[in-house]
């Protein structure tokens, strides 16, 4: 696969295009969307756990730990159980992510009041701290709101990547224009001389 600069201009704006598609996708489905978070997790937890038990058979037998097998076979197991037990997995990523929003706003709002005497605007990262706190103990009491609250973020970031993408786009077209201009123009300059 070509890295996205050395497509051509219009790949890259439909590449955008589509990312804002499947970004409104994930934002009207939060539930299918940390549905498809959860399995996609198992199925890395399996892979890392195979990667494990074919990093102990390809080792020298000098050189294995029986933990290294043992780990990787856990592991395997722990993604079959992420698999076949969707809804606990769903239900610890919503707690895990409460718990990291809290962490998070917790850090802001300190930060903020300690900075209060040498930053006028303190409040309004206080004020964004304290929403991030709510959102966490919005996200571990509702389940449904934590979906929604995880759909969100993971939204955002790929609305904001299908935007740049188009941006991408609509500048590498000019610049390309411009250059062959200039290549055109130097041509023309070569011939006449």
């Amino acid at each position: 696969m070509l890295p996205t600069i050395i497509k051509p201009w219009w790949a890259i704006i439909l590449m955008g295009v589509l990312f804002i598609i499947c970004a409104i996708l994930i934002f009207n489905n939060p539930v299918a969307t940390l549905l498809a978070l959860s399995v996609w997790l198992g199925w890395l937890v399996i892979l890392a756990g195979i990667a494990g038990i074919v990093s102990y058979f390809s080792s020298e037998k000098e050189e294995r730990q029986n933990t290294e097998i043992l780990i990787g076979i856990a592991t395997v197991i722990l993604g079959v159980f992420m698999i076949s037990k969707t809804f606990l997995t769903m239900y610890a990523i919503i707690v895990l992510f409460a718990i990291l929003m809290e962490i998070i706003g917790i850090w802001i709002v300190s930060y903020a009041w300690s900075a209060r005497r040498e930053w006028s605007y303190w409040w309004i990262a206080g004020i964004l701290g304290v929403i991030i706190i709510l959102i966490g103990i919005k996200s571990f009491w509702d389940i449904r709101a934590g979906a929604e609250s995880i759909s969100n973020f993971i939204g955002m970031g790929i609305l904001f990547s299908g935007i740049g993408l188009i941006i991408l786009g609509f500048i590498k077209n000019k610049i390309v224009r411009a250059m062959k201009k200039k290549v055109n123009s130097f041509k023309e300059n070569s011939l006449n001389k």
